[in-house]
């Protein structure tokens, strides 16, 4: 259900999860940190839904719902896909930040 959701989020902004998006579940993965997830993927736009960048040695510190730039990336924070699915104003807040990373009005 929850993938099901994220997959209707990343369609509704034209973005494939085949093509366009790299997922990765950082819970009780030691092997998920900055160095690893930036030199593997270089990223343009990160995600974090759940953990927050610091768990996972990120050098930056981002509040939920904005939009954030560090090092030529874009970072934004929202709670599990889980809590956003079930709280009508985070979706929401999720939504205009999301908007505004994928620089649509």
């Amino acid at each position: 259900m929850e993938l099901n959701f994220l997959i209707s989020i990343l369609t509704s902004f034209h973005i494939s999860i085949d093509n366009d998006v790299a997922l990765v579940n950082s819970h009780n993965n030691p092997y998920v940190n900055y160095e690893s997830l930036i030199s593997h993927f270089s990223p343009e736009i990160l995600l974090f839904l759940g953990p927050e960048p610091q768990q996972l040695g990120f050098p930056i510190q981002i509040p939920p719902y904005k939009a954030q730039v560090y090092n030529k990336q874009q970072y934004l924070c929202a709670p599990s896909l889980q809590k956003l699915s079930a709280d009508k104003d985070a979706k929401k807040q999720q939504w205009t930040a999301l908007k505004l990373i994928f620089s649509i009005n």
